[in-house]
């Protein structure tokens, strides 16, 4: 029995002993490595031994290595599958990194303040890019996620500052929390359906001075993003996700979304227009403006669905999940509600207030366009939600047989033919502006 006993801890022990680190120079760089069965590992990542001492990460390679990094695909005769934690930590001079097919890890802080990387080509094998990969990662301008990637730790690209574009595939399933916050010049976003959620603080802007941005006002926050588009299959947008993003200007929430978190769109003066296309739980300071002092856009917020079920959000540090009651006027500043036709839940009279806010049933106008032919036509008011006819051709043409109405002037000119002559039509627009149909001719 002792002696089962003292096999079995020497097997322990054995497993949790420090690291072997191997060295080996490929191409004139001395690469440090770890194995794992047969595979190599970049670097070494940080473990705890059975008698409580922390063997600390490894690593790769010198931090004065300069210019392109080509990482190997073998070391010692070994396949690489592995970048460990912080592997290229502070290596400041290495301006590019190419990572080899085989890769599936890149660990945590694994390029960590490598200010000069300005490109990164990550393989199709790479599943898992763990937290703070490449955060602070300053010069990257642009990024593509591999296809296979499905898991993205915490800041993983956060404060990456000079980054404009980057690229998520329909297989990544988790972006965990400021996965993107502070990436001041990045324009656009497509979030795809497979991330079930935006996790808090996924896009959150931060002032200049966190940052380490030479900008006259170190207390500004800096952002560039305008679009974000969600895909269908998205659930929940998390607590303060897009907090501080000051040029957003639009944004559509798709049907699938269930909850948006306290503080979502927190700070996002310019957010113009939202369209919930579904039925929503939200908190009374998902879309506040807090201690915000500059102009805020006339917001307009269209429900296609029912009412949102408003809960009260963090009182003194507390999420309260009951029903709010009170005023959103100060929160939901400059903001009006327009409601589908029929949709359930508001609990007042329409045209009027709710929550102190004015609401208004969501209505557009259809303008008629002779495309050639002659005579006038009214602007036909419609209401979202609610069907309604087509008003009857009044236009002529001589020489010509009308065939209906074309959405777009280009789709007219080929003939093709989008609604009929008094054809019952409903929700031609969301957002109350007017939509623009243009009459299709038939010789005689």
């Amino acid at each position: 029995m002792k002696l089962a006993a003292l096999t079995a801890l020497v097997a322990v022990a054995a497993v949790h002993a420090a690291p072997t680190i191997y060295t080996e120079t490929v191409n004139g760089v001395k690469w440090q490595y770890t194995l794992l069965g047969d595979e190599a590992s970049i670097g070494a990542n940080d473990e705890w031994g059975i008698s409580g001492v922390k063997y600390e990460s490894k690593p790769a390679i010198s931090k004065k290595t300069k210019g392109v990094l080509k990482i190997p695909a073998t070391l010692g005769g070994h396949p690489v599958t592995e970048i460990c934690n912080s592997a290229f930590f502070e290596c400041s001079e290495i301006t590019s990194v190419i990572i080899p097919n085989g890769v599936t890890r890149i660990g945590e802080m694994a390029f960590l303040d490598c200010k000069k990387l300005k490109s990164v080509k990550i393989p199709d094998s790479v599943e898992y890019i763990d937290h703070e990969a490449f955060e602070h990662c300053k010069s990257i301008t642009s990024l593509k996620i591999p296809t296979n990637v499905w898991y993205i730790g915490g800041a993983a690209f956060g404060s990456c500052t000079s980054l404009k574009s980057i690229v998520l595939h329909d297989r990544l399933t988790y972006m965990s929390g400021a996965v993107f916050s502070g990436c001041a010049s990045l324009e656009s976003i497509s979030i795809p359906g497979s991330v079930k959620c935006i996790e808090e603080l996924a896009f959150a802007m931060m002032p200049a001075w966190y940052l380490d941005l030479d900008v006259p006002n170190r207390y500004e926050i800096v952002t560039k993003l305008k679009k974000v588009k969600i895909a269908e299959g998205v659930v929940e947008i998390a607590q303060e996700a897009f907090t501080g993003c000051r040029k957003l200007r639009s944004i559509t929430i798709p049907r699938s979304m269930l909850k948006i978190g306290s503080g979502a769109f927190r700070n996002c003066p310019q957010l113009a227009s939202t369209i919930f296309k579904g039925n929503v739980e939200m908190y009374a300071d998902s879309f506040e403006m807090h201690n915000y002092h500059g102009r805020v856009a006339q917001r307009s917020m269209f429900f296609l669905g029912d009412a949102p079920k408003v809960k009260i959000g963090y009182v003194n540090n507390i999420l309260v999940e009951k029903p709010y009651k009170g005023s959103l006027v100060e929160t939901f500043k400059n903001c009006t509600i327009y409601a589908s036709y029929r949709s359930k839940g508001w609990n007042v009279k329409i045209p009027g207030k709710w929550h102190g806010l004015p609401i208004k049933y969501n209505m557009f106008n259809v303008a008629f366009y002779a495309n050639g032919g002659k005579g006038r036509m009214a602007v036909q008011k419609m209401t979202y939600g609610k069907a309604k006819k087509l008003a009857a051709n009044k236009f002529k043409r001589t020489g010509y047989v009308f065939k209906g109405w074309a959405k777009s002037k280009k789709l007219a000119k080929k003939g093709k033919v989008s609604f009929g002559n008094k054809r019952k039509v409903k929700n031609l627009n969301a957002t109350g502006k007017t939509v623009k149909l243009y009459a299709v001719w038939k010789k005689k």
